[in-house]
């Protein structure tokens, strides 16, 4: 089961076939439709992997960046999962509002860096 996940998850764990990234590992943030999750196991090979979704805190890399340039993390910045981005599910979540909403930033990332920080995963945020 994912480690990063950093408080209890009022709200549902399933198995979905994940809609990105293609093949999701343990602790990466993953997308099913427009609903944010995160992996709590590998791809199994049926192509489902059990993931969480709700309302829960969990440890994600996010980038200082609004899709175009650098910007910072603010405390409770809206955060966003771009495809194209996090690509392989390496990449980190983002402040670029074009993309899919994904939760909360509850601590500050440095323009251009790109750090491990705690985000409130929200579902039904656009």
């Amino acid at each position: 089961m994912a480690k990063n996940i950093k408080s209890p998850i009022s709200g549902h764990k399933d198995s979905f076939a994940v809609s990105h990234p293609a093949a999701p590992s343990s602790g990466q943030p993953c997308r099913c439709g427009n609903l944010p999750c995160v992996a709590l196991t590998d791809e199994r090979s049926d192509g489902t992997t059990t993931v969480a979704y709700g309302s829960f805190t969990a440890e994600l890399s996010v980038k200082g960046h609004d899709g175009a340039i650098n910007a910072p993390v603010a405390l409770y910045d809206l955060l966003y999962y771009s495809d194209a981005v996090i690509n392989d599910g390496s990449g980190p979540l983002n402040v670029d509002t074009t993309k899919v909403a994904y939760g909360l930033a509850l601590e500050t990332v440095v323009s251009g860096a790109t750090a491990t920080i705690k985000v409130l995963v929200l579902p039904n945020l656009a």
